[in-house]
């Protein structure tokens, strides 16, 4: 897995081949890109102990740019994932998604909540996101992360921004105070997100695989581009999956308190490892 300098991007649903709504959530899963398990190990051992927090680490000078950690101090070399709240430039809240912690620390992954959107300019909230992540991998260490086992998790506009992994045309780190490009994804999961235009063409041989997730009853329900970011995946030979889930819309709380959600998330998150 190449090493990656933080950029963004991103997100929605593509699939390969037909998708068709029914009362079942679909899964298109590229024909010829086996997902990759090549990534270690989940943690085994350690899970039983308490979950720890830090709350509203900055990382810039806006009172916006900051992140939440939950990790366990038992764990060591634990893979990292960095969840990106929705709401558009300027707008959201990480709290939205911090209901979704339990999903990745079950898992024994330090998860962190990073908050931005100190502007509503799209590329001012592009580069915070970019600082934001920069920051932590920069310490990762002192909570028992492991940069090298990275996931971009993102939701809506914090999913279209979440092309940091397929695009490295632009430096988003020239501004941030950390600049390290230590970090290596290794898989994108977006939810609720369609907005691909900028990323599709960025796809390239050994790029990480991604999953995408939709609400069935989502007004903004769009796939057409995430069918053809997964196209480009699957023609790369890079695996890719898209689901659609009954009885739920866009974003909170319908898609961070919904067992299915979850299911799905921790199921792919699981195929990543040995």
């Amino acid at each position: 897995m190449k090493k990656m300098i933080i950029l963004f991007i991103l997100l929605s649903s593509i699939g390969i081949g037909w998708i068709v709504l029914t009362d079942m959530p679909l899964v298109d899963i590229g024909i010829d890109a086996g997902l990759v398990n090549n990534n270690g190990s989940l943690p085994k051992s350690g899970l039983v102990s308490p979950v720890q927090v830090k709350t509203n680490i900055s990382y810039g000078t806006h009172t916006r740019n900051n992140y939440d950690v939950y990790y366990r101090t038992s764990i060591e070399d634990a893979p990292i994932v960095f969840l990106i709240h929705g709401g558009g430039a300027g707008k959201g809240s990480k709290d939205n998604v911090t209901p979704m912690t339990d999903i990745y620390t079950d898992l024994g992954f330090v998860t962190v909540v990073l908050e931005y959107g100190s502007n509503n300019d799209v590329r001012i909230n592009v580069n915070e996101m970019a600082c934001g992540m920069a920051s932590f991998i920069s310490e990762a260490g002192e909570y028992g992360g492991d940069s090298s086992r990275v996931i971009v998790h993102g939701f809506s506009f914090g999913g279209n921004s979440g092309a940091i992994v397929y695009d490295q045309g632009k430096n988003w780190l020239s501004d941030c105070s950390e600049k390290t490009n230590d970090m290596h994804v290794i898989s994108f999961i977006g939810q609720s997100s369609n907005n691909l235009r900028a990323s599709i063409n960025k796809i390239s041989k050994g790029e990480p695989p991604a999953m995408f997730l939709f609400g069935a009853d989502d007004p903004e329900l769009d796939i057409s581009e995430p069918r053809t970011f997964i196209d480009r995946l699957n023609a790369k030979g890079i695996y890719g999956e898209v689901h659609i889930v009954q009885g739920i819309g866009h974003g909170p709380p319908g898609h961070t308190n919904n067992a299915e959600v979850a299911k799905i998330i921790q199921d792919y998150v699981r195929g990543l490892f040995d």
